[in-house]
Order: structure tokens, then sequence, then C-alpha cells
């Protein structure tokens, strides 16, 4: 991107398994010393498995049909029961995927995100791609996707870090410790560009923006969560999302974090009212909810996540009408985009 940032990587990792997914959250100190967090997931992937840049650089392995149904099983077990451990001693790969934050806290008052009332500002351009660009340096990264802290769309500058990590992600180069190291391996020269996918609670001027200049590998991910935080109708967004995919041909997906309370008959059958008329330009992302997976005692929420049983009964009565369904972690890239 036009112009460079600094950012130190901190000591402070957490790195935890969720499911199929092993994730590293890592926090960044940038220039003018204020604090924003990272996410690196790595995903099994099989016989299904979509993407580029699979693997690490140092130890990497490509992607396997040997792995077949037990792939299917363990993305079926429902959360939590099944590790990455789990596929020991099989033909698997990984996808990579990087979560970025947009801003440093948040203007939204979303119910079931910690991040919301504490906005200070957002970030730039550099300092978006810059937590790519740090994970890149020893990865191939196949996937990015905006769903950190922050709201995206309400951040000028995510629209150009967006369409540069779709576009031009081969010209970034990364200086460590004084040397300069490209983030684009000399082998992958002529691989694809990461996928890029940015999640909003919505924007419709953002919405349109981004699908004027949306390349083909930029997909966009629009909560209809009912307790986010929204300036506008979901009826209105819903219809931008039309726009987008009409003008960009790509699917829509619509996320919705599974969520005790909030998974009931009449939320399934508002799921369904969303995707009337849209069978064939949007699918559905369920998203795993993760409470105090590194909040402090003090500040966990009372938000508990949906059960196995819920979620699987959701993922059925949604794909008995037809629904395009996926699910996984909230740092993942959605699944239902990769099918």
């Amino acid at each position: 991107s036009r112009g460079s940032t600094m950012l130190q990587r901190l000591p402070h990792v957490l790195k935890f398994k969720l499911g199929w997914c092993e994730l590293t959250k890592v926090l960044f100190k940038l220039e003018d010393g204020a604090l924003t967090e990272t996410v690196f997931s790595q995903a099994l992937v099989g016989s299904r498995g979509v993407g580029g840049g699979l693997g690490s650089r140092r130890n990497s392995s490509s992607s396997s049909s040997s792995l077949g149904s037990r792939y299917d099983e363990l993305r079926s077990s429902g959360p939590g029961m099944a590790s990455m451990t789990d596929c020991v001693g099989t033909d698997v790969a990984m996808r990579n995927t990087v979560c970025v934050s947009s801003q440093i806290g948040c203007r939204r008052m979303c119910g079931h995100c910690s991040s919301g009332g504490r906005f200070q500002r957002d970030l730039t351009a550099s300092e978006i791609v810059g937590q790519v660009a740090a994970f890149a340096v020893d990865h191939e990264i196949g996937h990015v996707v905006f769903q950190g802290t922050g709201e995206p769309l309400d951040n000028p500058a995510v629209c150009h870090a967006a369409h540069f990590l779709a576009t031009s992600f081969h010209k970034l180069t990364c200086t460590c410790d004084g040397v300069d190291v490209d983030c684009w391996p000399k082998e992958a020269q002529t691989a694809s560009q990461p996928t890029i996918c940015v999640s909003t609670v919505g924007s419709s001027s953002g919405i349109r923006q981004m699908a004027l200049v949306a390349p083909e590998n930029l997909s966009l991910m629009l909560s209809v969560m009912p307790d986010v935080e929204r300036g506008e109708p979901l009826s209105e967004l819903l219809a931008c999302s039309d726009e987008f995919a009409a003008r960009t041909g790509r699917p829509v997906a619509l996320s919705y974090t599974m969520i005790e309370g909030l998974d009931t008959e009449r939320h399934i059958d508002g799921l369904l009212a969303h995707m009337r008329g849209r069978m064939e330009s949007h699918v559905l992302q369920l998203v795993q909810y993760h409470p105090n997976c590194d909040a402090l005692p003090a500040s966990r929420s009372p938000v508990r996540p949906s059960t196995p049983t819920a979620i699987r009964h959701c993922v059925a009565r949604l794909k008995e009408h037809g629904c395009r369904v996926g699910f996984g972690q909230y740092c993942e890239f959605p699944s239902a985009l990769l099918d």
C-alpha cells in the first residue's frame, strides 16, 4: 500500500483450539502506542479444502482426498467435539487465514461483542495490511477476513486495504529486524492472490462502494444478527447486498452467530425469511460463539453459545428449505463461500 507503518509484535500471544481450527491471537503495538489484535487461523483442509497458499513455508503440505469422509465427519461433529490432533497420521493440509482488525475499539454497540463502545480511532490501510504481512513472512496466506475488532465499513481505509490485499499482495515487502522480506514466496509467484472477505453489520454506502471496485476474489459477509447496532434498516442493507451480488456475480454470505436464546424456531424462520428470493445469490454462514476466549473474569459475557444439538437442528432446517449453509469459527473465512 502507499506508505508504510511499523507494527511491534508484543510477547502476549494466546493460542487455542476450537473444533478443527488452531488459532493464534497476537497483540501489535502501533507507532502511536495504541494496541490492536490479529488472529491467525489454521484450519484442516481435506478433499473439499479450497484455496491457495496452504501450509507453512517451512513445512508445507498439499491438500489430499485421502482424508475424505473423515474431514466431513469432523466438520459435522459439532463445536468442540474434535480437535486438530484427531487427524494425526492422516494426509491433511492447513488453510491459513488472517483475521484482521479495522479499528481500535468500535463505535457500534452489538449485544454479543466485547469491543463495542470503546472506539479510539480507525486503523490506516498500512496498519491493516501490516497485520497480514506479519504472518505472511512465515506462512503462505490463502485467505484474509475483516472480522477482528471494529466495524470495517465505518473505516474509509478498509476499501483501499481490501483491494490492495486482493490485487497487489505479491508486491508487499516487510522489513523484519532491518532485513527486507518478500511476503510472497518466489515459488508462488504464479499462484492466486489471497481471497478476501469483508464482514460487516452493515453500511449501505460502504457496500455500494465495495461493489464498484471489488475484484473477483473479494467477497462480502453481512451480519443478520438481531442484537447488532445498525444505523439503517436491515431490509435496506439486504437490498444493497442484492446489488453487490448482481454487480459482482458472486454470492453474499449472511452471517448468524449461534447464541442460546437466539437459536429458536422463530429465529430460524427469520433466517429463512432473509433468504427468500435469495437462494441463488446468497449463502448462510453460521458462526460458533466463543465467549471469554481471552476476556478477563470481570468482563466476561453472560451470553451463552448454542448447544451442538441446536446448531445441528438449525443447519438441518435451513438445508431442508434449500439454503446453502456453512458453519465455522468467528475468525475463519466463511466456508459457505468456499463450496
